[in-house]
């Protein structure tokens, strides 16, 4: 009996892993499947992701490559200057850079029972200029609400800049009747 690590389970993945004896690698992060498994999902990614040509069905050998996102499939994004705000630093704190883009888990190889279908996102991530400066972070909207963000944002930008009035403030219910 060999003890040999190659394709055992004992070592790194490697190319001829199975559904049985496959471990993470950073090199092989997720479980080889078929197009045809029923048990784990073949997920062939997002055709907006900026990394779609990693994506199992552009591979030769059916597997994603490692130089794809471990978690998600992501848009190209913007960044734009900034900075970070929070009770400590106020409204003026350490400088750092806004991205936007689209997100959506990639579940290749994920049991089918243990995937719950999430729709895409949009990702908004500030990242410090300075590493330590800030905490990074990200938070996301559904996609379905950028259209209503970029309205809002649209609304802003005219009335900054003056073109439109700001909206009318609500008036109660109360205000202007007799009691």
């Amino acid at each position: 009996m060999s003890n040999d690590i190659g394709c055992n389970g004992s070592g790194p993945s490697a190319l001829c892993d199975t559904l049985t004896n496959w471990r993470p690698s950073v090199e092989r992060p997720w479980r080889p499947v078929g197009a045809d498994s029923v048990l784990y999902v073949y997920d062939t990614g997002q055709a907006w992701c900026c990394e779609r040509y990693y994506h199992p069905q552009h591979q030769h050998d059916g597997y994603p490559s490692s130089e794809h996102h471990p978690t998600e499939c992501r848009s190209y994004g913007g960044w734009w200057e900034g900075w970070y705000e929070d009770a400590r630093a106020g409204l003026n704190g350490p400088r750092g850079y806004l991205s936007a883009y689209l997100a959506k888990p990639f579940q290749f190889g994920r049991p089918r029972f243990a995937v719950a279908e999430l729709g895409d996102r949009l990702a908004l991530e500030f990242m410090p200029q300075v590493p330590g400066h800030a905490e990074p972070f990200r938070c996301s909207i559904p996609a379905e609400s950028i259209r209503n963000l970029a309205a809002h944002l649209s609304q802003t930008a005219d009335v900054w800049d003056g073109w439109r009035p700001p909206r009318p403030e609500r008036q109660s219910l109360t205000d202007g009747r007799e009691a």
